[in-house]
């Protein structure tokens, strides 16, 4: 009998998890570097991630207004607006200010 729950339980587990991954979880790489770009986006996509990337930080957050993703990551250090100034200006904005972001520097 207990089997059975046992059964029953992992079951589910396993249909939660085949409904977590048919969701498409669209990550944004904000980064002015191209070769970082490729290999972040190579990176997530061989983990099952969708990307969208941008070279900078005024287009990537036009586009996070109107598609929502599910994370960006983001350079700190940018030509034109930097990291910290785009992380300032998601916070202040209602629709992605709950965005989780990752700043990173390579």
């Amino acid at each position: 009998m207990r089997t059975g729950i046992a059964r029953r339980r992992f079951g589910k587990t396993a249909e939660r998890k085949k409904r977590l991954m048919q969701k498409e979880n669209m990550i944004f790489i904000v980064e002015d570097d191209e070769s970082i770009r490729v290999l972040l986006e190579a990176a997530l996509k061989a983990s099952g991630f969708s990307t969208k990337s941008f070279e900078g930080a005024e287009m990537a957050l036009l586009e996070a207004v109107q598609k929502c993703p599910d994370a960006m990551l983001l350079d700190i250090m940018m030509k034109g607006m930097d990291g910290i100034t785009a992380l300032q200006m998601i916070r202040q904005n209602p629709t992605i200010k709950s965005l989780p972001v990752m700043l990173i520097r390579c």
